[in-house]
């Protein structure tokens, strides 16, 4: 009981060790003898809020020992309420971890929202209307009022990102690979199945005068139409 107890100061959603200790906890909850610790391990659960944890409690809802079951349908309880602010704000939720928007998860006990990709809850960000990646001059990501911007292409790595994107700009830059870059970031876009909205309804805004090939275009004519911007 001491080393579970221990556990309970890391389930801090700003730690890096947050997903870690979750997981020790549940550990506790599906492996542990003592009928105490199991309940104790349901309850500190609950107090995360963080729909990840959903499918351990639901598997203790069957445990033998009654003590058990009760901690954890208040653990599921506490959960419940968490989501409501999520299910209230769910059109402009998003990851603030992965940059990926919700999804709606249906069970015995009710509708949960979490991310689409990490599963936790604890992360989504509600105020977001539309979320921009950018190829070109950003370096960061970042938040102005109601839009996320993210940089999808790091030209240091040759990396590109993935994430939930309404519309892609393209920006002068000094000393970047076009080619690469939007290549990449469109292949990783495409390999995302489970994406909500498809390339071919994410409009390409053109931010300046950035050197492109004939080659680069017809690469972003996949997307959903090509238009010059300011």
């Amino acid at each position: 009981m001491i080393a579970l107890n221990g556990l309970r100061d890391g389930l801090d959603p700003e730690s890096p060790e947050y997903g870690d200790v979750i997981k020790k906890i549940t550990g506790y909850l599906r492996d542990s003898s003592d009928p105490e610790v199991r309940a104790r391990a349901a309850d500190y659960l609950g107090e995360t809020g963080d729909a990840v944890v959903l499918d351990a409690l639901r598997e203790a809802l069957n445990d033998p020992h009654e003590t058990v079951r009760v901690a954890t349908r208040k653990a599921i309880e506490k959960l419940k309420k968490a989501q409501r602010p999520l299910k209230d704000n769910y059109g402009t939720l998003i990851c603030g971890r992965d940059l990926f928007r919700p999804k709606k998860i249906h069970t015995r006990e009710g509708q949960f929202v979490v991310c689409r990709v990490c599963g936790h809850s604890k992360f989504l960000e509600d105020g977001v209307k539309e979320v921009v990646g950018i190829i070109g001059d950003a370096e960061y990501s970042w938040r102005q009022e109601d839009r996320l911007f993210i940089s999808m292409w790091d030209e240091k790595t040759k990396n590109a990102r993935n994430a939930d994107i309404d519309t892609l700009w393209i920006t002068e830059a000094d000393d970047l690979n076009y080619g690469w870059a939007i290549d990449a970031v469109y292949q990783k876009l495409q390999n995302d199945v489970t994406r909500a909205k498809p390339i071919s309804e994410i409009p390409v805004i053109i931010k300046g005068v950035p050197e492109l090939s004939e080659e680069e275009i017809e690469i972003l004519q996949n997307f959903g139409g090509i238009k010059n911007g300011i």
